[in-house]
Formats: structure tokens, sequence, C-alpha cells
């Protein structure tokens, strides 16, 4: 569960100015698994499903943030990457072979 995800037909993809966005069916189940105690929380007043759908989307913009950090990091290398939203986070990864030298490839974990 915790490798990558298979690709599944209830996949999104877009892309973010250049950098395509695979968003896994499963960071929503993800998401949902980490605010569920939210959930619970409001249910009584009628508010666990809209509190829920918010950590969702908070989640949701806060990892894209955080992987387009890398994302930018690795293009300032001349790198392209995509991003992957899955299970419990995400990955930048990039669409060239090669590593980086000790100081980038610094920057472009730090950059997220």
């Amino acid at each position: 569960m915790l490798g990558r995800a298979a690709p599944s037909p209830l996949d999104i993809h877009f892309r973010l100015g250049r950098t395509p966005v695979t968003l896994s069916v499963w960071f929503w189940a993800g998401a949902a698994f980490l605010g569920w105690r939210l959930f619970i929380a409001y249910r009584d007043e009628g508010l666990g499903l809209p509190m829920l759908l918010a950590w969702a989307l908070a989640v949701f913009i806060s990892v894209l943030v955080h992987e387009m950090g890398h994302v930018w990091a690795f293009a300032r290398y001349g790198i392209a990457a995509r991003v992957l939203l899955y299970h419990f986070g995400g990955l930048a990864i990039p669409e060239t072979r090669g590593r980086l030298r000790t100081l980038p490839s610094v920057f472009v974990s730090a950059a997220g």
C-alpha cells in the first residue's frame, strides 16, 4: 500500500503550467483517513462531511504546493519533472535520468 500507486481509470490527469500532475484516487482515500476524526467531531452538528471535504481540499493544495517546490527546483537545473499525488502524499518525479551534484540535490530536496 505504501508503494507506488497502480494507475486507475479514476485517476485525474491535468497540467499545472507545463508540469503534468496525476491525482490518484487513493490520494483522496488517504486524505479522508487522516481527516476522519474531524468528520467524527463535527457529525452531530451536521458539519462532518463539509469539514472532511474542506480538510481534503487543504491537504490537496498543501501537498501540491510542496511538490511544485521540488519541480521548480528541478527546473532551475534544467530538469523537467512531473507530480504524482497518491496515498498519503506525493512525489516530484524527474523526467530525465542522471544524478545531480550534492549541492543541487540538497537544494531540490529542501525546496519542497
